[in-house]
This record gives structure tokens, sequence and C-alpha cells, in this order.
């Protein structure tokens, strides 16, 4: 089959490519124009140029193509990336409709976050696909933009007949994954340098496993369908003690109180201090990202391995590559 992948270049486009490559799939794999090296150039695929938020630069890449696995997206919590943000996860994602829709391509996979599902404030609550989104409240551009990102490829599937499937993911872990640059508190403890960390919860997927699903909803996914592909649910204590045990480094020693870390916001706010210590990114890193994937299981025969499966490979690629 003919295929297109957007940010191929990234952690996961990169594991989806080598897979895809691996099936005997005709891949494109679709780089920012910003990327001009890839280590895809090793791969049996063909590496195109082009900005997805530039309708006319990506155009020339679907004609004949039979699905499209759309990854490219923008992360950042700094407020002075907020037009890019909407830029891309929006703006671009509707050019992918629009082009996907004009070329009659047979299936979209449009790969989102958990953060378009929510999180909770308490550890007895897991979320699902239909659970009320509580971080919608927050004026956070890298939620916001992946909301109305996922608005628009459910709407085209409603009222123009598009035939795509959504996939939220969690935390993915696994070899590579330190060259993410959200990555760096993992780093930190891999290196017994980590100071401290907060209350509040994450779930944990092996980058293999949300391969293995993407592949799956691929065939089984059902058109205007989001599917939670989440793992373990540990507290953000297990998650960095883990790295830490795993690297063999000292782990972080001290829990920051909620009421200390807020303070700190409301003074960068303040100051004017642009980065992840803000109000609602406090907020945020203190809430429960913990979730129900058995809808996944179910329809996608997705059966994630544990969560210290995938926190041992990250570590293992760290230590080779010289991350510690």
């Amino acid at each position: 089959m003919n295929v297109l992948v957007t940010g191929a270049n990234g952690f996961l486009g990169h594991w989806l490519v080598q897979a895809l490559c691996r099936e005997g799939h005709t891949v494109k794999a679709m780089l920012s124009t910003s990327n001009k090296q890839s280590s895809l150039q090793e791969l049996p695929c063909k590496i195109v140029h082009g900005d997805i938020t530039q309708i006319e630069s990506i155009s020339s890449f679907f004609p004949g193509v039979d699905a499209v696995f759309h990854l490219a997206a923008a992360i950042s919590f700094k407020k002075a990336d907020n037009n890019k943000l909407y830029a891309v996860n929006v703006d671009g994602t509707r050019n992918i409709v629009t082009l996907c829709l004009s070329n009659k391509i047979a299936k979209l996979i449009h790969l989102s976050s958990v953060v378009a599902i929510g999180a909770s404030s308490n550890s007895q609550t897991l979320l699902n696909e239909q659970s009320i989104n509580h971080l919608a409240t927050l004026n956070v551009a890298s939620i916001q933009s992946k909301i109305l990102g996922e608005k628009i490829v459910l709407s085209a599937c409603q009222e123009k007949g598009l035939n795509a499937t959504i996939l939220n993911p969690s935390l993915i872990y696994g070899a590579g994954d330190a060259k993410k640059a959200m990555r760096h508190s993992s780093v930190q403890a891999a290196r017994g340098k980590l100071p401290f960390y907060t209350d509040g919860g994450v779930s944990i997927v092996a980058v293999e496993d949300v391969v293995a699903a993407i592949l799956s909803a691929w065939q089984k996914g059902k058109s205007g369908q989001r599917y939670i592909l989440s793992g373990d649910n540990i507290t953000n204590q297990e998650l960095f003690f883990s790295i830490s045990k795993q690297a063999n480094a000292k782990p972080p020693k001290t829990k920051l109180p909620n009421a200390l870390l807020l303070s700190l916001a409301h003074l960068a706010d303040f100051f004017r201090i642009d980065g992840m210590l803000s109000i609602e990114n406090v907020k945020i890193a203190t809430m429960y990202h913990w979730y129900d994937n058995s809808k996944a299981k179910r329809e996608l025969d997705f059966h994630p391995r544990p969560a210290l499966e995938a926190i041992k490979n990250s570590v293992s690629w760290m230590r080779e590559n010289g991350y510690f």
C-alpha cells in the first residue's frame, strides 16, 4: 500500500516508518522544511519536505496515497509559541483533512494526545473517551490546539464522509525518547540530578505498542471514533524513582508541595517568565493523567506491556548514547 506519514522525523514517527517499511509498504515520510538531515535516510522510504501550515507545499504528496498517518504536531508550554501551536495543530490538521478529502484518501489516522481527553484531580478516576475534559477550561494552547484539531477531524467524518480514526496516546516511552525536548526531567532523573518530584500521576505506554495500535487502527479503527492508547497508571514519584533505579542513580528526595509550586508559578507570572513554571502548567503537572484503555483493547487488540519495560528500554538507550 502507498502511505504518507507526517511528522516522520519525530520519535514516534521514526518508529512508525520503520514498521511500515518492514511490512513492505511504499512510504512517503514527510519532514518539515527545516529538517534537512534525518536518520530516515537509512530506511527504504521516500523523504519529502513540506510545511503542513502551507497547503500548497504539501498538496503534491497526496495523489495515489491509500492511507495518511498524521503525526506532525507542535508541542510547547511557552506562551510565546502559542501562534505556532495553533498554526500546526489546528490549521495544519485542517489542511491534512482537506487534502485527504480532495484526494479521496481511503483512511486517515490522526494522532492526538490524552490531553484532549483530560486529567483528574484525584487518583480514583480513570478517564475514558467519553469523559468531560476539565483541562479544556485552562487557557493552555498545547491543550486547546489538540482539542480543536480533533474537532476538525470529527467534523469532516460526520459532515463530509471522511474515513478517519483518532488515537490518543499517553506518555510514550522507549528507545530514543530522550531526544524529545519534553523529556528533560527523565534525563535528569537518569543522571541522579532531579532534585524533587510532585504530586500527580501519568500513564506510561511503550512506543512499540503505540505503533502496533496505529497499524491496527488502520485496519480495524472505526471512523469518527477516538481510542485511548495508555498503559500502566503510575504516580510521578514512581516514574522518576523507576528511572533512577534503572540508571543506578540517586532518586529525587523531596516532594514539592502543591502550594509552594503555585506560589513559585505566581511569581513567574508576575515577572513574566515564560516557561514550564506557570500557574496552568503546575495545575496540569500535579493532576492524575490516568486512563481506561479498555476500548482500544477491545476494538484494536491493544495489549500494552508493563510500564517498567518501556522505562528500561528508555534508560538503556540513554546509557548507550551517552546521556549519563
